[in-house]
């Protein structure tokens, strides 16, 4: 069955116009592609979604081709061949779809560098980037004997300031990322008199380090389960934390807030919990920053606090409200 001729010079005009343009997106997508195989540690996902897209673009090309050449008026082939490229990207849509424009730990902006080349979809400060592992020498330099690298000059050791303005915060590179989450009942707060690793003996509300591989949010979920035995329910991003200690140790910290949760509250070996009065929180027991900030978000106030530290004491604070 073929196409009568009106219909089959229009097919043939609009497949004329589309030849040069869809070869453009063909070599456009080919070029990313390999500009994607110089970071492949942290982009294997994209470097496959531009291999999909650059399958589909190229069948879709020669569709076009045939038909500017006149070489395929069939309606069986014009239909077969959008319905495979159709069929095939609803198929692959999540391999090839691993994209976004925002952070997914903080929603901060990302730059063209992180949305094409960082299968984590994160900021910097959420992700921070990896050294990449020295390059195999290649035969020639084999052949020419390049000689053995120098002895790396010993790093100076890290110079902390004293206050929070003196820090540029952008690129500060932290040692660990935490998460805390705070469960309310009605007037209840769920806190934990903690007893291991930083901050034992303080009171705190369940929390801990971010496991590799793990989203904030999972690890929030994850701690309060391991602590108190509660899972929060749908706790929400509510404020960003950043330490630094005069020791050189520093800590960006992601605050989480529930008002609902599952399971029955257990004593564990790492927290004590207890339920108290938002009225009646024992600031005095916590981390100093704890009242710059937390009655603020208990109102509903979203912030991103900035901290220098000395042990115990605390330095130097900046609390915002977030952008």
């Amino acid at each position: 069955m073929t196409i009568n001729q009106p219909i089959a010079i229009f097919y043939f005009m609009i497949a004329e116009k589309l030849t040069e343009p869809v070869f453009w997106v063909l070599a456009a997508t080919a070029i990313l592609n390999i500009t994607q195989r110089r970071h492949q540690k942290h982009c294997e996902k994209k470097r496959i979604s531009t291999l999909i897209w650059a399958a589909l673009v190229f069948v879709f090309y020669v569709i076009v081709i045939l038909i500017a050449a006149k070489e395929a008026i069939s309606d069986y082939f014009l239909i077969a061949g959008v319905a495979i490229i159709a069929v095939a990207a609803y198929i692959l849509r999540k391999k090839a779809l691993p994209y976004t424009l925002k952070c997914t730990s903080c929603g901060a902006k990302l730059d063209h560098n992180r949305i094409l080349y960082y299968d984590s979809n994160m900021c910097p400060v959420c992700d921070p980037p990896v050294e990449e592992d020295e390059p195999k020498p290649g035969f020639l330099q084999k052949l020419m004997k390049v000689p053995p690298k120098p002895e790396p000059v010993a790093e100076e050791p890290v110079v902390v300031p004293d206050t929070v303005d003196e820090v540029d915060w952008d690129s500060w590179k932290f040692t660990e990322q935490a998460v805390i989450c705070y469960i309310r009942d009605k007037d209840q707060l769920l806190l934990i008199n903690k007893k291991t690793g930083l901050g034992a003996g303080k009171v705190n509300a369940p929390g801990g380090r971010i496991e590799a591989g793990e989203m904030p949010l999972e690890a929030a979920v994850r701690e309060c389960q391991e602590e108190v035995g509660l899972t929060p329910i749908d706790p929400e991003y509510v404020t960003d934390l950043s330490f630094i200690f005069k020791n050189g140790h520093s800590l960006r910290g992601f605050v989480f807030y529930a008002e609902s949760f599952e399971g029955e509250m257990i004593e564990t070996d790492e927290a004590e919990p207890f339920w108290c009065n938002i009225e009646q929180i024992p600031l005095g027991k916590m981390w100093a920053d704890d009242a710059l900030w937390l009655p603020r978000m208990l109102k509903g106030e979203k912030l991103s606090g900035k901290f220098i530290f000395d042990d115990d004491e605390m330095l130097s604070s900046l609390v915002e409200i977030k952008e």
